[in-house]
């Protein structure tokens, strides 16, 4: 059964906590949390009832500031997706996402959301950040499930299925991966890869007009 936001509200779980940080409160000081809309993907039921009955069984355990944002997650459900918060976190419970990782909040956010099991919609104007930060938090795992793409695969997918063939989506990734460099490049050579599929298909297409 696919649970709506309410659904999720009344078992009480706790999921992704995304709360921004006063840059001029101490260090001492507590936040207060906010719950973001949950929208769980229903292909897949075994993975979401595994991270409800996380949520269910325990508060979130570890925190990780990226830029001027504060995540309160659950350890479980990072370190089953992510070889790099796993070898993190199996240290510390708090870390800092920061240089040379260039990840924005608004980014990771999207990624716990995958964590997590939620549906993310990947797009033109996000697919290079995601793809991106797959390659730099190493997150090539499946979390177990037999079937299942890893955030890496998925967003690859996406990039040979409709940016690569696509002029205007290659001319859009290509521009949103400048604020990425170098990292879009040599992680994931999106930048030579927008370039070639925008110079393939003018080529294709002067090709068809000289006939």
């Amino acid at each position: 059964m696919e649970l709506g936001v309410r659904g999720w509200n009344e078992l009480g779980i706790v999921g992704t906590i995304y709360e921004e940080e006063d840059e001029h409160s101490s260090s001492s000081s507590s936040s207060s949390s906010n719950m973001p809309s949950l929208e769980p993907t229903t292909p897949n039921q075994t993975q979401l009832k595994s991270w409800i009955l996380i949520s269910l069984s325990h508060d979130p355990d570890v925190v990780i500031h990226v830029q001027n944002s504060c995540f309160h997650l659950h350890k479980e459900a990072l370190i089953a997706r992510s070889a790099y918060l796993k070898r993190q976190l199996t240290e510390f419970p708090e870390i800092t996402l920061s240089p040379p990782l260039n990840i924005t909040a608004q980014t990771f956010s999207l990624v716990t959301d995958f964590c997590y099991g939620n549906h993310v919609a990947i797009t033109p104007f996000n697919v290079a950040a995601l793809r991106t930060a797959a390659e730099l938090l190493g997150m090539t795992e499946t979390g177990g499930t037999a079937g299942e793409e890893s955030l890496q695969q998925k967003t690859e997918a996406y990039f040979c299925c409709a940016v690569a063939v696509n002029k205007e989506y290659a001319s859009i990734v290509l521009s949103s991966c400048f604020p990425l460099l170098p990292e879009a490049e040599t992680a994931a050579a999106l930048v030579s890869r927008c370039i070639e599929a925008v110079l393939t298909i003018e080529g294709m297409a002067m090709s068809f007009f000289k006939f």
